[in-house]
Formats: C-alpha cells, structure tokens, sequence
C-alpha cells in the first residue's frame, strides 16, 4: 500500500509568534491505510511458504490521528549566527497508530498471525541550532 490509495486526509497546523518566542502544532487526521490480507498459504519449493491474496488492498487499517507541538527561541543580534532552541513533542495524545500490518506464517501451527507496527509513543526532542545566515 501507498499514501495514494488513502481514501481521506486532514491535516490542520498552526503557529503563534511573540518577539523571539514561536509556538508551532499540527494535527494530521486520516483514514486507514489499504493493506492485502491473505487468504492462504502454499508450498513453493524453491521459495518456501507464499502468501495467496485474493482481494489485493480489500482491507484497511484503522484511522489515524496525530498530535504535534513545537516551541521555538531565537536570541542574539549577530548578523553572522543565527542561534535558536527547539523543543519539540510528537504524538503529544499518545494515539496507538497502526503504520503497517504485516503476515507472518506459522508452519508449525499452520496458522497466518498479524503483527501490527505502531507509532511512536510521545516523544520529545530538544535541539540547539547555530547556523550562519
């Protein structure tokens, strides 16, 4: 699957300045993802277990909905540096996103598990940057 086969995407952003002080967020708001399920499984003998689809993209992950916040300062009047800190927090709300879901077979209970990769829990990132303008 691809961003291109998602159905629905809202995205809403934000930023407040004050002096030397800015404050950023976004939302991102989107229906599931397509994914493939298979139907079955069967014996290649060159290549071991294969994965049968019948209904390519015929299932959808659930919606996903994300939270982020950021807070910059700027300081200093040197014309050559440009200085400023950054703290940032995504997925302030802490949604548990489904990015991708993946097949794994089980021979030896002859049984197709789901293994579900997730977004990031919050997480949050100071940076101090000093650049030349």
């Amino acid at each position: 699957p691809n961003n291109n086969t998602q159905k629905n995407t809202l995205v809403f952003g934000g930023s407040w300045h004050k002096n030397r002080f800015s404050v950023h967020n976004l939302f991102r708001m989107a229906s599931g993802r397509p994914y493939s399920r298979p139907d079955s499984v069967v014996e290649d003998p060159e290549l071991g277990h294969r994965f049968v689809y019948q209904n390519l993209n015929g299932e959808t992950l659930p919606h996903y909905r994300r939270w982020d916040l950021s807070a910059t300062y700027h300081w200093g009047e040197d014309h050559v540096w440009q200085k400023k800190l950054i703290c940032s927090w995504q997925n302030i709300t802490a949604e548990k996103n489904i990015l991708q879901r993946k097949h794994i077979y089980q021979p030896e209970l002859d049984k197709i598990n789901v293994l579900n990769y997730y977004s990031v829990a919050p997480t949050f990132y100071l940076s101090l940057i000093l650049s030349t303008k």
